[in-house]
C-alpha cells in the first residue's frame, strides 16, 4: 500500500511540475490561452460619414421668397441667383430666368405706381433691376422663344416712367421680332406715343409698313381696321 501511495504522489509531483512549467512557456508563446501585456495602439483618424449634398442658397432663398412674399425677400432670391450666374459657364439660362421671374415678382411686390405727369421720371431701383434682368437675358440668349417678349417687357417699364428709350426699344423690336406675339401690342402701343408727342411723319410711315406686312398683319382684324383708320384720317387732314 505504501508503494502504491508513494507511486501515485510521483505521479501527481511530475504532473504539477510539467503543468507549472507548461504555463511558464505558454505565457511567452503567441496565440496562448494566457493574457499577455497589449502593444501601444497606432492612433487612427476616425473615418467620417460622407457629407450630404450641398442644399443650394438659390433654392432656399426662392422658398423663403415665396414664403414672405415681400419685395425684399424676391430681391435676396434674385441676388442669390445672379451670384450663381457670375459663376456660370455653361447652360445658364434657367439661372438668368429664374433672375428676371424673381425681379419682377420683387417689383409686383412693392407695388409702386409712376407719378402723375408727363415729363420722365428716372425708374426706381427694382424697375431698373427689372429691366436689366430683361437685358441680360436677352442679351445672353437672343434667339430663345421669350427674348422678344422680355424686350417688350423692359420696354413697357421704361414707358411707364417715360423714358425716351421706350420707343427705341418698341421700333427695335418691330424689326427684329415682328412675328413675336407682343409685336401687335408694341405697334399699339408705339403708335400711341408718336401721336401723343405730334409725330405724324412716323406715325404715318409705320402704318403703311405695317400694313404691307402681310405675314404680320393676318390674322390681327382689329389691329388692321385700326391702321386702316388712321391712315384715313391722315389722308384726309392732308
Amino acid at each position: 500500500m505504501r508503494l502504491l501511495a508513494l507511486s501515485v504522489a510521483f505521479v501527481l509531483v511530475a504532473f504539477s511540475c510539467r503543468s507549472r512549467t507548461a504555463e511558464k512557456k505558454s505565457a511567452t508563446e503567441p496565440g496562448s490561452a494566457v493574457a499577455v501585456a497589449p502593444k501601444p495602439m497606432k492612433k487612427r483618424s476616425p473615418t467620417l460619414p460622407s457629407l450630404p449634398p450641398r442644399l443650394p442658397l438659390t433654392a432656399v432663398a426662392w422658398k423663403a421668397a415665396e414664403s414672405a412674399e415681400t419685395a425684399q425677400g424676391w430681391d435676396a432670391a434674385a441676388e442669390a441667383y445672379e451670384q450663381e450666374l457670375a459663376g456660370c459657364a455653361d447652360d445658364c439660362v434657367e439661372t438668368a430666368y429664374a433672375i428676371v421671374l424673381a425681379r419682377r415678382a420683387a417689383l409686383k411686390a412693392e407695388d409702386l405706381a409712376p407719378p402723375p405727369g408727363d415729363e420722365p421720371v428716372p425708374l426706381p431701383p427694382r424697375a431698373q433691376a427689372m429691366v436689366d434682368a430683361l437685358d441680360q437675358f436677352v442679351a445672353l440668349t437672343p434667339d430663345d422663344p421669350d427674348a422678344g417678349g422680355f424686350k417688350f417687357l423692359a420696354a413697357n417699364v421704361l414707358r411707364k416712367y417715360r423714358q425716351p428709350d421706350a420707343l427705341t426699344r418698341l421700333e427695335a423690336l418691330l424689326r427684329e421680332n415682328r412675328m413675336d406675339q407682343t409685336a401687335e401690342y408694341a405697334a399699339n402701343i408705339l403708335i400711341d406715343a408718336l401721336v401723343q408727342q405730334g409725330r405724324m411723319a412716323e406715325v404715318r410711315a409705320l402704318v403703311d409698313e405695317l400694313l404691307a406686312d402681310a405675314a404680320f398683319i393676318a390674322g390681327k382684324d382689329e389691329l388692321r381696321q385700326t391702321l386702316e383708320r388712321i391712315r384715313t384720317l391722315l389722308a384726309q387732314a392732308d
